[in-house]
């Protein structure tokens, strides 16, 4: 399987391959062509491997988005932002107001506060995030704190 064909397969780049060969979770070999180029081919059982890993880790870590909202909080459906609709629909995914971590756009959905508001508010140290695995996420308590205190003044 040429590198082209393992990222469609797998849905990412051409570098991700070469990370992934890199680790050694997928199998690569050098083979010369007909025409004298030297060509990486990766093993498609690795990539069926990596492939099916990646889609029990996505199903796992998926923020949850109410369907009416992923269209306003997520225009472009990005994988990373927005689960599947089997998954809402299988109610596997857990709802937006009974997370206990949200993203920005969650916190944005859930809140309905300006996105300036809630940006200066995590600039200015008054809503505080965490940074997990590049995912800004926001304490639900600390999203009400900040809410109770804006009513408050």
């Amino acid at each position: 399987m040429t590198k082209r064909d393992a990222a469609t397969k797998l849905g990412v780049s051409l570098k991700t391959i070469e990370r992934y060969a890199k680790k050694r979770q997928i199998g690569r070999a050098l083979r010369k062509r007909s025409d004298g180029k030297i060509v990486a081919i990766y093993d498609p059982t690795d990539v069926e491997k990596v492939k099916r890993d990646r889609e029990a880790k996505l199903s796992v870590h998926l923020p949850a988005i109410p369907q009416h909202a992923s269209a306003a909080v997520n225009p472009e459906g990005s994988r990373r932002d927005a689960p599947s609709k089997e998954l809402l629909t299988a109610g596997l995914a857990p709802r937006i107001s009974e997370k206990l971590l949200l993203t920005f756009d969650e916190a944005l959905a859930l809140s309905g506060l300006p996105k300036s508001r809630l940006g200066d508010a995590l600039k200015s140290g008054t809503l505080r995030s965490v940074n997990c695995d590049g995912i800004q996420l926001i304490r639900r308590s600390d999203l009400d704190a900040l809410i109770d205190r804006i009513f408050e003044a």
